[in-house]
């Protein structure tokens, strides 16, 4: 067998191979069918947060509607508080006198409880026994006859035979007069009646009225 060449199994020397001849021209074919989609890939690692600034806040929305009233609690009603102490009671008492004669001097005249036809000359004829422990505090004064003509007739309050600090006096041209706000202390057993003073004599200041109020 020579070098260049080898036997083959029909026993006929081959030479050795030729070299490559030159590419042949495309076919005429068309193109293929496309293939079928590959499968999707595994998802990415999530990117780096964005570096942006955070916005300003936006302005305030609009006041919304009223919502409507809840049911009223369940709670029981609480116990009734204790009874408030009584107040004082008030006390008004009404004392007279009827005499033509009370205007006729300027010395001190005295009233008693009830109706008398005579102005007294003293406390002890006049007084009467207080029913009551407690405080008096008004005291009013009038005249039947009108308003005084000349004199201004004083009343006073006369507790235990002296003069109390609650006093009246009705000027002339007036019939009628009230003193409130006083506060004289009496003791169920002490005496009281009214003392009355005119400044002048003077014929109008007749047939007294005089009331007084306290409490107890």
């Amino acid at each position: 067998m020579s070098d260049n060449g080898y036997v083959n199994l029909q026993g006929l020397i081959v030479g050795p191979q030729g070299a490559q001849g030159p590419q042949g021209p495309q076919g005429s074919g068309g193109t293929g069918t496309q293939g079928p989609q590959g499968a999707n890939g595994t998802q990415g690692p999530q990117g780096a947060a964005g570096a942006g600034t955070q916005g300003s806040q936006g302005p305030q929305g609009a006041t919304g509607p009223q919502g409507t009233q809840g049911a009223n609690g369940a709670g029981t009603q609480g116990a009734q508080g204790p009874q408030g102490t009584q107040g004082a009671s008030y006390l008004k008492f009404a004392m007279y006198g009827a005499a033509a004669s009370t205007g006729s001097t300027t010395s001190a005249r005295f009233l008693t409880m009830g109706f008398n036809d005579s102005i007294l000359t003293t406390d002890a004829a006049a007084a009467q026994v207080c029913p009551f422990t407690g405080t008096l505090t008004d005291l009013w004064g009038a005249f039947k006859g009108g308003a005084l003509a000349t004199a201004d007739v004083t009343f006073t309050v006369m507790v235990n035979g002296s003069a109390s600090a609650l006093t009246l006096t009705i000027n002339h041209g007036s019939a009628s007069g009230h003193a409130s706000g006083g506060s004289v202390a009496v003791t169920a057993g002490d005496t009281i009646s009214f003392r009355l003073v005119c400044s002048a004599v003077d014929a109008t200041a007749s047939f007294p009225r005089v009331t007084l109020a306290g409490t107890a």
